[in-house]
C-alpha cells in the first residue's frame, strides 16, 4: 500500500508502507571480496549522503541494491545531486552535477594495455560474457581458444601477440556492448595503435 501526499508549496512525499519482497536476497559468492558500485540521485548532497550511508550499512543485501538499482537506473527529474559508492572499498562521491548533457568518448588502448587479470571480473556480466563468446566463436576457426585466453591466462600467454591483439580488441568490444545495453553511445571514438581498430 502506498500514501501519496502533494503539498500545495510544491513538497510531494510518498511512503511505501509494505516491504518490497519481489527480489530475495540471494547471497553473493564472495560478497566480503566482491566490489559493487551503487548509484543514486537526490535534492540536496545531504539526502543523497544518508542514502548512502545506508547502501553501506545493507551492502550484503542484494535485495536491497536491486531495488536501488532500479530506482536509479533512469534519470530522475529536478535531482541535481549525485553520488556513487564503491562497495567494499574506499571510492565514494556525492555533489552537485551540471544538468547540461556533456559528451561521452569510447578511447581503444593498443598493443601494452593487456594484463593476465582483464576481462575476469567483467564476465559475471551477461552482455560480456555472451559478446566475448561470440568473438571466441569467430576466432576459433584460426585454432585460438580466446575464452582460456582471457579466462585463465598468465603473464606468460600475454607474452604471445597474437594472444594480446585478440584479447584486447574481444575484451574492447564486448565493453563497448555492455556500455551500449546502458544506452551510452558516444559522440566520438579514438583509439591508440591497435585501438584504431575500434575506429
Amino acid at each position: 500500500m502506498a500514501v501519496n501526499s502533494f503539498g500545495l508549496g510544491g513538497a510531494n512525499g510518498h511512503l511505501v508502507i509494505k516491504p518490497y519482497t519481489k527480489i530475495q536476497n540471494i547471497e553473493r559468492k564472495n560478497s566480503s571480496k566482491a566490489y559493487r558500485l551503487v548509484q543514486v540521485s537526490g535534492r540536496t548532497e545531504t539526502v543523497v549522503e544518508k542514502l548512502l550511508n545506508k547502501i553501506e550499512e545493507n551492502r550484503e543485501q542484494t535485495g536491497f541494491l536491486a531495488l536501488i538499482d532500479n530506482i536509479f537506473s533512469t534519470e530522475i527529474k529536478n535531482h541535481n545531486y549525485r553520488g556513487y559508492a564503491v562497495l567494499n572499498g574506499t571510492a565514494r562521491c556525492a555533489s552537485k552535477c551540471s544538468l547540461k548533457n556533456r559528451p561521452v568518448w569510447f578511447t581503444y588502448s593498443g598493443m601494452g594495455s593487456q594484463w593476465s587479470e582483464m576481462g575476469k571480473d567483467l564476465i559475471h556480466i551477461d552482455v560480456f560474457r555472451n559478446t566475448l563468446k561470440k568473438c571466441a566463436h569467430t576466432i576459433k576457426q584460426y585454432g585460438l581458444d580466446l575464452e582460456d585466453i582471457v579466462l585463465n591466462g598468465t603473464t606468460a600467454t600475454f607474452t604471445d601477440p597474437i594472444n594480446c591483439f585478440t584479447s584486447i580488441v574481444a575484451v574492447s568490444v564486448a565493453l563497448t556492448d555492455v556500455l551500449f545495453s546502458f544506452g551510452i553511445h558516444p559522440a566520438g571514438i579514438i583509439g591508440h595503435s591497435l585501438g584504431e581498430i575500434g575506429k
